[in-house]
């Protein structure tokens, strides 16, 4: 079915919004909602559950979010999970000539699984919703009767034509734009939209295997980075300086600046979570590769949790039944699960637990001022034992 056959009047304030539009989408507060926001906008002032939104009601209702052309909504879908949606009302013109046809299209959603409401279920855009049509955010996909649906869409239904609950889900909308929470000033903005001070904040920066330390970074209103590289080689602390948001809101150039040469870095951060960048870099006329690890940020994004990678801002991995192995340089092996072993030790528990059909994922912290090749032992001993999936964290 093509999407594009939507009639170009209005029916009831409802208009279809061009390709220009839907780019836009992508870059507004739509994916700052998520985690317990959604819970809270629901419950908080200017929310109102609906039963029932009719289809004029979607085209005339207001749009809270910012840079939107579409009615926001929050399903709690009938197994107690959260969706943010956008929808908005057409007229699609059927192929062999005749009437348009209304229909409701799902413009975008993103079900997330309660009650951390951090995991993603299912994602989607551009689902269209004909008459009688049944929608299961849980699945992200269009169902037959009996099958999980939570909203369906009828034309000539009890309340008229609009989109109405079934199975116990329910439907919100919201009068204002929803306030979000401050952001610390070394922390990037939530969701999946790159802002042009995303990079600021502490990372352990490792380049080649040879160069590692503490990198700080400031970001101004211009993009302007500044900053300084504490290296582990001898403690001393370099000057950073660079520009951010050049081309691509995701990229990084900056130099640290030694006595008698610098290096030149170029990287790009990790729209996901965005706990990390990795690039490349120049020094003495020769290209490496470096990655930089947020403090308190994870090498896997939230969503990696329900595939079984390791990590994910805000998740337990511990209380996820996962291995956490600590490096810290107050003990001289590490940390498992809080307790001190040597390197030995570590092959060998992990491998009896592999042995004996236990978890097979580790995630890995390392405090700060750890030297690369200490990390880099652990984990080779991690690898022999046979782990295959392997996170990392900087508290």
């Amino acid at each position: 079915m093509k999407r594009h056959q939507v009639c170009g009047w209005i029916y009831a304030s409802v208009f279809v919004v061009s390709a220009f539009f839907l780019e836009r989408v992508q870059a507004d507060d739509f994916g700052r909602f998520d985690g317990g926001l959604l819970a809270s906008a629901a419950r908080g002032e200017g929310s109102k559950e609906r039963n029932f939104l009719g289809f004029a009601e979607i085209g005339a209702a207001p749009r809270t979010l910012r840079d939107s052309e579409h009615a926001f909504l929050i399903v709690k879908t009938d197994q107690g999970n959260a969706a943010r949606v956008f929808v908005s009302a057409a007229l699609r013109k059927p192929t062999g000539g005749g009437e348009p046809t209304p229909v409701v299209v799902l413009e975008r959603f993103d079900t997330f699984e309660s009650p951390q409401a951090k995991t993603r279920l299912a994602s989607g855009k551009g689902t269209l919703l004909f008459d009688g049509f049944q929608f299961d955010f849980d699945s992200g996909q269009v169902v037959p009767d009996g099958h999980g649906g939570d909203v369906r869409f009828r034309l000539t239904g009890k309340e008229g034509s609009g989109l109405t609950t079934i199975g116990g889900a329910k439907l919100y909308t919201l009068d204002a734009a929803p306030v979000f929470p401050a952001q610390p000033a070394d922390r990037p903005s939530p969701g999946g939209r790159i802002e042009i001070g995303d990079f600021r904040g502490s990372y352990r920066l490792y380049a080649d295997a040879r160069w590692s330390g503490d990198l700080n970074i400031k970001v101004n209103d211009k993009g302007e980075v500044s900053g300084e590289f504490r290296s582990d080689l001898n403690g001393r602390s370099y000057e950073v300086k660079g520009v951010s948001g050049v081309d691509s809101p995701r990229r990084i150039a900056f130099a640290i600046a030694f006595p008698r040469s610098k290096q030149e870095y170029e990287g790009f951060l990790w729209t996901s979570g965005k706990g990390g960048f990795s690039g490349t870099l120049r020094f003495l006329d020769q290209t490496f590769g470096f990655f930089a690890i947020r403090k308190g940020g994870r090498f896997a994004p939230e969503d990696a949790i329900a595939e079984g990678a390791v990590g994910g801002a805000g998740a337990d991995p511990a209380a996820a039944g996962r291995v956490v192995v600590t490096i810290d340089r107050a003990i001289e092996g590490v940390s498992i699960d809080g307790k001190s072993q040597d390197i030995k030790t570590l092959k060998l528990t992990l491998a009896e637990r592999i042995a004996g059909g236990g978890e097979a994922t580790v995630l890995i912290r390392v405090v700060s001022d750890v030297p690369y090749s200490r990390v880099r032992e652990v984990v080779d001993a991690i690898r022999a034992s046979g782990v295959e999936r392997l996170g990392f964290e900087s508290p």
